[in-house]
């Protein structure tokens, strides 16, 4: 059932990934900045996890540091604390609606040539054969039972896997006309625990017609850009604190899994993500520095990213900004560096910026907290 839910996914796929490739390149010039920092630092009882300390602060740091260096618009998302007790936590739904509101506020601003940070920080489990990764929720709770092949399903529908963020950056285009696929989700598209195959295949089947459906209109319609939509360059950084898993989570199938792993490098070839620790592994969280202006711990990719904004806060490229991120000598602890999928990352894409030539324009910082109990 779980190769069947997988077999599916790729269907659906396929053609999406192809048709990333297939679309004008991004412009080079001046960029507009979006971000959306996510620390997921409280969890509830339910969830049996533990206090991840230092992930709040290690959001709101990013956050804080990208408006600093010029961002038109941000959201920071983590719990809402009474004192030192939390009465709500981050939920899967407050990310994705996040994502979705996020994009809709691009459109909104018009955004000419916006590009698109993601930081997420929290617990979850991991894939390094398939290259999965499964952030968890503040109200989540995961079973050594869920992280197996059966307990696929769950995970993909109860915790944020990494394919929902990064195909939420990569199918994401600015012009009003592709608004049909803000709240695309892999994820959405899937098996559920409680529903039957054929069930499955029905209701994916019937959302696709819809989504086709649109699409055939607007191309009576003539609403498509001409000659394409521009993708939205993102950098997706993920200061995951993940533990020991099997290395077959997803599937055994040698045939399959090559497949998998090379769906998901056409997909992260058209941006940056990033890992504090390669699935199955743990990353420690580090002391923050008193040039970070606070104390306690932050997470080893919000160290990385922060020291490499104050070394050169504007106008950094894609590419560069991989290259700083993955060798800077600012490595904290010693021998530390992040960890990537086997991409490459596209050539028209590399030359974009990721961070804007400062405009001296202060925009405008969204504080959310989680919605969970």
């Amino acid at each position: 059932m779980v190769m069947r839910t997988w077999v599916l996914c790729l269907v659906l796929w396929l053609p999406i990934a192809a048709h990333a490739n297939n679309r004008p390149a991004p412009a080079v010039g001046p960029t507009q900045l979006y971000f959306l920092s996510v620390g997921i630092e409280t969890y509830s009882v339910e969830s049996r996890l533990p206090h991840l300390y230092g992930a709040e602060q290690s959001a709101r740091l990013v956050a804080e540091s990208l408006m600093s260096a010029g961002a038109a618009f941000g959201i920071l998302l983590t719990s809402d604390r009474v004192g030192s007790e939390f009465e709500y936590v981050v939920t899967r739904q407050d990310i994705f609606d996040a994502i979705v509101d996020l994009k809709r506020r691009i459109r909104a601003d018009k955004a000419p040539n916006p590009r698109v940070v993601i930081y997420m920080m929290g617990h979850g489990g991991g894939d390094p054969v398939a290259q999965a990764n499964f952030l968890v929720p503040g109200d989540v709770y995961v079973s050594p039972a869920d992280l197996t092949q059966s307990g696929t399903q769950k995970l993909i529908h109860s915790t944020v896997w990494n394919l929902d963020i990064v195909s939420a950056a990569v199918n994401f285009r600015a012009h009003e006309s592709m608004d049909y696929m803000d709240e695309f989700f892999p994820s959405h598209e899937m098996q559920r625990p409680d529903e039957g195959w054929w069930a499955s295949i029905k209701r994916v089947q019937k959302e696709t017609a819809k989504r086709q459906a649109i699409v055939d209109q607007r191309n009576r319609d003539s609403a498509f850009l001409k000659g394409g939509n521009a993708p939205v360059p993102y950098l997706f950084l993920v200061d995951n604190c993940f533990g020991s898993v099997k290395p077959d989570l997803v599937t055994d199938a040698g045939i399959f899994g090559g497949i998998l792993r090379n769906m998901f490098a056409k997909l992260m070839d058209e941006g940056v993500t990033l890992y504090a620790a390669e699935p199955g592994t743990n990353a420690r969280t580090v002391y923050a520095p008193d040039w970070l202006g606070g104390s306690g711990f932050v997470g080893p990719l919000a160290y990385r990213l922060l020291s490499v904004m104050r070394e050169d806060p504007t106008g950094i490229s894609i590419a560069e900004m991989r290259q700083k991120l993955v060798v800077s000598e600012q490595s904290n602890p010693a021998g530390w560096a992040p960890y990537e999928h086997d991409v490459s990352l596209v050539a028209d894409t590399a030359p974009a910026e990721i961070l804007p030539r400062q405009s001296g324009r202060r925009g405008v910082l969204e504080i959310r907290k989680g919605t969970g109990g």
